[in-house]
């Protein structure tokens, strides 16, 4: 068998979008939910939009296999595990390792529909529109479970803890700033280091009044 060498690019090859398996991805399970004709209606128009946009690219290039193991392929001296592939496939003389893409465009107008998008600027009403009453407690409960104990004492954490689900009120993206999350983790860490030596002290209180 003659295969090519070195590396071939596949411009435009044929995609198949499955409507069901994009319909599981947004919580319709197959077989049982049916979206509305509202919901089809906006899949329909996602898809065209999604079609126009994609660029579709594929790199392929095939390698000669060396050994193939019960549960593992030889590829030019690296090693593939995989499970059961020798009783499964049987003897395999090439294999193809493929990069596919689709190109930036689509994912740059899902980007400039996130910027433009209407928002509530509260942190609050965003999770529960989402998740329900389960996101209204989402964000405390990642505060408070993030401060620990020290939360209920008139402290630091107190304060940052306070100022923080304060702030959800005013701005929807807390949890997506890396530099907020950052901070969050620190005071967390600091919390807990304090309450420990809290702890040791009070033991050393009690071991000197003990003695």
């Amino acid at each position: 068998m003659s295969l090519p060498e070195g590396p071939l690019v596949l411009a435009d090859p044929a995609l198949a979008i499955d409507p069901d398996e994009v319909l599981r991805f947004q919580g319709y399970k197959r077989g049982r939910d049916v979206p509305g004709p509202d919901v089809r209606a906006l899949f329909e128009t996602a898809l065209a939009e999604g079609r126009r946009l994609m660029r579709p690219r594929a790199l392929v290039r095939w390698a000669r296999v060396t050994r193939v193991a019960a549960d593992a392929l030889e590829v030019e001296g690296e090693s593939l595990a995989i499970p059961r592939i020798g009783a499964l496939w049987g003897e395999v003389e090439h294999a193809a390792v493929a990069l596919c893409t689709i190109g930036e465009a689509l994912e740059q107008r899902v980007a400039e529909l996130w910027e433009a998008r209407a928002s509530t600027h509260n942190m609050y009403v965003m999770l529960a529109s989402d998740f329900g009453l389960i996101g209204l407690l989402a964000f405390p409960s990642i505060v408070l479970a993030a401060m620990g104990s020290r939360v209920t004492a008139f402290g630091d954490a107190f304060v940052a803890a306070l100022f923080l689900l304060f702030w959800g009120l005013f701005s929807h993206n807390i949890l997506s700033e890396y530099y907020l999350l950052i901070t969050i983790s620190m005071i967390a860490a600091l919390s807990r280091r304090e309450s420990e030596a809290a702890r040791h002290g009070t033991r050393c209180a009690w071991d000197a009044l003990a003695t």
